[in-house]
């Protein structure tokens, strides 16, 4: 903001007093209204310009800036427009190769392999499930086993033939004490750890129980995510393939309503209930081991 102050006038009147001796009063004042109204031009332009600054007016440069802006701006909304709600990258696993057989841009020799390979995993693990419930997986303490080993507390444990000629101590206070070596002893022991240790087996089995079904829960969440990304894939019409090519390989950008179908009814569901009956037997199979020792290494 320009300003002229009173002393610079009284000097600047003194000057043109100086350069003109004879000029009378008359003149003088002729000169002091000339420079009063341009002090007052002056000061109206400036109040216009703080007026234009208070109300927003901008220049052409700022409006250069706020349309380079509003470009910018629409630039991200398209793109977040065009950008897919859901991604979904491919791990090494048969179930997302799966996915794969539904379109018609994979070539038939790649079908058959992934086909092959979907039938052995699925057969792979419905095997392996079969053979833990049916070999793996028995109460070693049953009722008849109970009735048997109260039996030999009485038969033998206490028996007078079975006493040490040393100290008379009878065969099942060796047992309890674990001054014995043999069968019985040993078993005997597994029974202690598991029942009467400062930690005792069935905490053990506990935290593996729920180690065990928190890392199938990461198959869970896998299928979830799968899942997901069929259902809220783009819908394409039939003649498109929904494949298309990228730098670093290939991305799939749709799927028919029929499509998506056939892979949550083929694939999805098959694959939760592989999940679950893994996270059943596993549970049941750590919940019937006694040893700690194998506890600790069937958890892992």
């Amino acid at each position: 903001q320009a300003t002229i102050s009173s002393s610079s006038r009284c000097t600047l009147q003194q000057e043109l007093a100086a350069k003109m001796p004879g000029s009378d009063t008359s003149a003088l004042q002729k000169v002091q209204d000339v420079q009063a109204e341009v002090i007052k031009s002056m000061q109206a332009r400036l109040d216009a310009v703080e007026a234009k600054l208070r109300m927003g007016d901008v220049g052409p440069t700022q409006q250069r800036i706020t349309i380079s802006m509003e470009g910018q701006l629409a630039e991200m909304e398209k793109e977040d427009e065009e950008e897919p709600a859901v991604v979904y990258e491919f791990s090494q696993t048969m179930w997302d190769a799966a996915m794969l057989l539904v379109f018609r841009r994979v070539r038939g020799n790649d079908k058959i392999v992934i086909v092959c390979g979907v039938i052995m995993n699925f057969a792979l693990q419905a095997v392996l499930l079969a053979v833990i419930k049916a070999d793996m997986i028995h109460n070693s303490f049953t009722e008849d086993r109970i009735k048997e080993m109260i039996n030999w507390r009485v038969a033998h444990g206490h028996a007078q033939n079975n006493l040490d000629p040393q100290t008379g101590e009878t065969l099942l206070f060796k047992l309890c004490t674990m001054k014995s070596w043999s069968f019985e002893s040993q078993e005997y022991t597994l029974m202690s750890e598991y029942l009467y240790q400062t930690l005792p087996g069935w905490l053990l089995s506990t935290l593996a129980i729920i180690l065990w079904v928190l890392t199938v829960m990461v198959e869970f969440r896998a299928v979830f995510n799968q899942a997901l990304s069929i259902f809220y894939m783009k819908n394409i019409p039939q003649k498109e393939s929904g494949i298309i090519k990228v730098s670093d390989g290939y991305d799939i950008v749709g799927m028919t309503p029929i499509k998506k179908i056939i892979c949550l009814t083929t694939l999805c569901i098959p694959r939760v209930a592989m999940a679950l009956m893994l996270c059943w037997v596993g549970c049941e199979y750590l919940a019937y081991t006694v040893s700690l020792n194998d506890i600790v290494l069937n958890s892992l």
